[in-house]
Parts: C-alpha cells; structure tokens; sequence
C-alpha cells in the first residue's frame, strides 16, 4: 500500500473539515430564513383576516363587542387562500380566532413565542 504524501494527508483532512465549517455558517442561515418566512405568513394570514373583518363589518354583521370566530370570516376570503386551504390554522398549525370586534387581536401566544426571536410580542398587537 502506497503511503500517501504530506499534501494529500493534509488534503484529506482538511476538505472534511473546511465543508464542516461551512455548513455550521449555512444550515443557521437557511433555518433563519425558514422562520422568517413563516412570520411573513403569519402577517400575511392576519392581514388576510383584517380584510374579511371588514368584509364582514361593511354588511353590517360585525357589531362592536361581538364574537367572531374564523368560520364567520372563511366566506370573506379568496378562493385561493392558504389560510383557507388551512382551514383557518397558521403556518404553526395553530388555529386563528376568536376575535371580539372593535379590539385589536393577536395571533395565539404559541405563534407569538414561535415568532418571538424575528418579532416583538407587541408587535402582533393587530387593529383592524
């Protein structure tokens, strides 16, 4: 068995090593992205949810004080909703609602917790 010369040992140690380095600066990023993405989605359902709320308050069928709860709001949404396909849960699998019109609403304070290290828990103070 040949014995290998100093440059292709230290090749050899050194290529696992450089890819180690650099997945332990990617695999952070890429989980980062991943998580702000789902904040974006989690807007993207509460603003989708602000704008059935006002679907449903230009009826005059949101009176102030009441109740509403997301099957009130699923026929105020589009067809192509991914909070409809959902069926009304976010991208954490948590459901959305009940809302109380005329208070500002928030999503469950598992999602809050989930989001906390991209966004404020007072950020998600939504008024409609």
């Amino acid at each position: 068995m040949p014995s290998l010369s100093k440059t292709e040992l230290l090749l050899r140690l050194t290529l696992p090593l450089a890819a180690a380095a650099v997945l332990s600066v990617a695999v952070p990023g890429c989980l980062a992205v991943r998580q702000g993405a789902k904040v974006c989605g989690v807007v993207r359902d509460a603003k989708e949810l602000l704008g059935a709320l006002k679907g449903l308050d230009a009826k005059n069928l949101a009176l102030e004080g009441a109740t509403v709860t997301y099957a009130d709001l699923a026929p105020y949404l589009s067809e192509t909703s991914d909070l409809k396909a959902r069926e009304g849960r976010d991208c954490f699998g948590n459901p959305w609602g009940p809302f109380v019109v005329g208070r500002p609403f928030r999503p469950s304070d598992d999602t809050v917790r989930r989001c906390a290290p991209l966004a404020a828990p007072s950020d998600w103070e939504l008024a409609r």
